[in-house]
């Protein structure tokens, strides 16, 4: 890696797979913010209350933030 980190220092074109999905690497926040979101989701799909009422509408407002995320990580 430490050629690699080298060349790409120099300016020496070198495969972007070479070194894994770049993309995967970036915003790790925002990965973690979606994952977590994604655990809340299903944790509240799966309790046995409703939460006051609230369950649904959290549910659908998880899914609209968790589709916001994913759209600010296409760029």
């Amino acid at each position: 890696m430490i050629l690699g980190g080298l060349a790409v220092g120099l300016g020496v074109g070198i495969p972007e797979a070479a070194f894994g999905d770049k993309k995967e690497k970036n915003h790790p926040k925002i990965r973690n913010a979606i994952r977590d979101l994604k655990d809340a989701r299903d944790y509240l799909e799966k309790a046995p209350h409703h939460f006051g009422g609230h369950r649904a509408k959290a549910v659908k407002l998880i899914d609209q933030t968790v589709a916001e995320l994913e759209e600010c990580l296409a760029y």
